[in-house]
Order: structure tokens, then C-alpha cells, then sequence
């Protein structure tokens, strides 16, 4: 007995995101359902999305098949979008994205937007930044436009697990913006993303990244 296989036409990715529509977060009753919102601990907050996609090709997304050309949205999109929900009455906003800082001019500007208007936002990047790709600007722009929670991606601090995983992180800059965030800013709750157990890594190469 045949079964019937339907197909279907494989969808165009959206390269443009400013075309998608912004959704009327004031239809989710925030106070009713607060405790039960938020990503990676991070609660009571509503969560943005400023890409699609990653501008790396990691092996393990090569492994999983889910590497993507990365968009992104303006910074009127984003911003927004995030003024939307502080006029709603939500000061506590989550960005998911861990690459939301590649494109430092926007990056910056969208804090000196929120700096600008007061809108009085706490940011939280649970997901984690490119820390080497930060720099003193960039913090502090990020830091006085409300940023609270910054996760920063190590991932690993061997150069050579580094070249492995195809990404290539400058160890040392990561080093100095860590070193600056935490000098300068030590109310920040500030988080490391690492990643432990790959194949071939050594119990050196471990105890570097720690």
C-alpha cells in the first residue's frame, strides 16, 4: 500500500524583518501572567528579537544544519517595538539574541535612544553578547541606556578550541571589556557563557576557560 507524501514548497527566508508586523503586546494581560514569562531566569520581562540568523558558521551549527545568513532589524524596528511595551507599563525588557551587538553603530544607538527618551527600561541579555566586540563606547552607551544582566559568550579561552569551533574569539580585547565592565559598572549582574566536553578538549584547555 502507497502512502501518500505530500510536498511542500520550502519557504523563502524573510530578509527584510522590518516588514514583519509588530505584535500588540498590550492583548497579553502582563499582571495577570508576569510570574509565568521571562527566558533563562529572567523573569517578569518580555522578550525582542533584533536578528535572524548568525553571522558565524560554527561547526556545531554545521553539525545541526541550522546555520542561516543573519538579518537584522533597524534600530527605529527594535526601538519601537521596545517603546511599545515600556509605554505598556513593562520595565524590565530581554534581548534573546547573542549577536545583537555585531553591528556596533546600532548597538549604540539604540541605547542612546533609550538614554535620550528616559524610558526608564532594565535590559537583559540572558542569551549572551560577543564580548570581544564590545569596547568602552559600547559599554557605556549599553550600560546608561538601562542595561542590568549582560551575559557574555567565552565559550572557550583556548585559541585553539577557538579555531576549532570556527569562532575565532580575540581572547585578550574579551579580557579588557570584561575587565572595564566590572571596574567600572559593579552593580551589573554579569554572566559568562562557557562550554566544557567538546571532542578533544584537554583538561588544560578546561581549566583555561575557568
Amino acid at each position: 500500500m502507497k502512502k501518500n507524501i505530500i510536498k511542500t514548497k520550502t519557504r523563502e527566508q524573510i530578509k527584510n524583518l522590518d516588514t514583519l508586523p509588530t505584535f500588540d503586546r498590550s492583548l497579553v494581560d502582563y499582571k495577570k501572567y508576569n510570574n509565568d514569562i521571562g527566558h533563562a531566569g529572567v523573569k517578569h520581562s518580555l522578550a525582542v528579537q533584533a536578528t535572524r540568523g548568525c553571522p558565524y558558521r560554527c561547526f556545531y551549527c554545521d553539525v545541526y544544519k541550522t546555520t542561516l545568513n543573519h538579518f537584522r532589524r533597524s534600530v527605529d524596528s527594535i526601538y519601537n517595538e521596545v517603546k511599545m511595551i515600556a509605554d505598556m507599563g513593562v520595565k524590565r525588557v530581554e534581548f534573546i539574541d547573542d549577536i545583537f551587538n555585531v553591528k556596533k553603530k546600532d548597538f549604540i544607538e539604540f541605547f542612546k535612544r533609550a538614554s535620550r527618551d528616559n524610558l526608564g527600561v532594565h535590559f537583559y541579555f540572558p542569551t549572551a553578547l560577543k564580548g570581544d566586540l564590545l569596547d568602552k563606547e559600547a559599554i557605556d552607551a549599553m550600560m546608561e541606556g538601562g542595561a542590568v544582566g549582560i551575559n557574555v559568550s567565552l565559550e572557550s579561552a583556548s585559541p585553539r578550541m577557538q579555531k576549532v569551533m570556527r569562532k575565532n574569539l580575540n581572547i585578550e580585547k574579551f579580557r579588557e571589556n570584561i575587565e572595564y565592565l566590572c571596574k567600572k559598572y559593579p552593580n551589573a549582574v554579569t554572566g559568562l557563557n562557557t562550554m566544557h566536553g567538546f571532542p578533544t578538549e584537554t583538561e588544560e584547555e578546561a581549566k583555561m576557560t575557568l
